[in-house]
């Protein structure tokens, strides 16, 4: 689940989803999470909308901008770097900028932001600095597990690389997923080499601290 969430492949998956939706060209599946969005948001708000073609081609414009935001996360690891939060810190700057008040005001907004987060949130949870200072535990793998299993049913071949070896606050020699060496509660975490970046963190666990093994994806390269 770490390195599917964390691969450029996945990001490229959620600017496909995007643009079929974007498009008009939506799946079943699209289609159901669409509906599961727009009558989560929808529960809570007073409003009516009498104008279905309005409604769409609001939400087409805001869609268009969260997928220019997502492709400029996209663009950066095409020149490898690990980036994702474009679209987190835009939905933050939504519910706080006076500047966006009017997109507070549109449910289309509402609809598309409940919708969009359900695929870039697990991205943001493994790269963004400040939410992986709270790496994935057993709650994250739970939650996302379902879903992921609907997307790719297939596991793949894992192998621990004991040579290749990383410590807690520094960066490993190698993009990827690592397991502690001496703590098995400890949760596994996708960590990369990058400046002030990336680094693996301290697991919280009774021994915070301490040496990772990489465990390395043989059927497919999904960094």
């Amino acid at each position: 689940m770490l390195y599917r969430f964390a691969s450029l492949d996945y990001m490229k998956a959620v600017d496909d989803v995007l643009s079929r939706v974007i498009e008009g060209s939506t799946t079943p599946a699209i289609e159901q999470s669409l509906a599961e969005s727009y009558a989560e948001v929808m529960s809570s708000q007073q409003r009516m909308h009498n104008d279905p073609r309005l409604w769409e081609r609001n939400m087409r414009e805001k869609l268009t901008e969260m997928r220019r935001l997502l492709r400029e996360d996209i663009n950066a690891r095409s020149r490898g770097r690990y980036r994702a939060g474009s679209l987190g810190h835009f939905f933050k700057q939504v519910a706080h900028a006076d500047s966006y008040e009017g997109y507070r005001m549109s449910d289309e907004y509402h609809v598309c932001e409940h919708f969009v987060s359900k695929y870039s949130d697990p991205t943001e949870s493994i790269l963004v600095e400040h939410l992986r200072q709270q790496p994935p535990d057993e709650c994250w793998f739970t939650h996302h597990l379902a879903q992921h299993l609907l997307d790719q049913p297939e596991l793949p071949q894992l192998r621990v690389r004991t040579e290749i070896t990383a410590r807690s606050g520094e960066s490993p020699p190698r993009a990827g997923v690592y397991i502690r060496q001496d703590d098995p509660n400890a949760a596994p975490q996708f960590a990369w080499p990058e400046k002030d970046r990336g680094q693996l963190v301290d697991s919280g666990t009774a021994m915070p601290s301490g040496d990772w093994y990489y465990v390395e994806l043989e059927q497919q390269d999904a960094r």
